[in-house]
């Protein structure tokens, strides 16, 4: 459905619900009128990845810091000489 905004002295304060609604005529106005009605969206096909694939690029990952590791390591033990 639609819901109205409330402004007080031109700044917004609340927003009207359906049912009834109390407000004090002097200061407050209504402002916009709002849509909050649901919109279906078409999202396209997403590619899956299971969860074999998904412990190998954990393996390879975790193969990639262990072998920054050894070169770090190396690098240290290099300059040290």
């Amino acid at each position: 459905g639609f819901e109205w905004t409330v402004e007080r002295f031109g700044r917004y304060t609340n927003t009207l619900k359906p049912g009834l609604n109390i407000i004090v005529p002097v200061m407050d106005k209504i402002g916009r009128k709002l849509n909050v009605m649901e919109n279906v969206l078409d999202i396209p096909p997403q590619e899956v990845i299971s969860a074999p694939v998904k412990a190998s690029a954990k393996r390879r990952a975790q193969r990639n810091r262990d072998m920054r590791g050894i070169i770090l390591i190396g690098a240290r033990a290099s300059s040290r000489e």
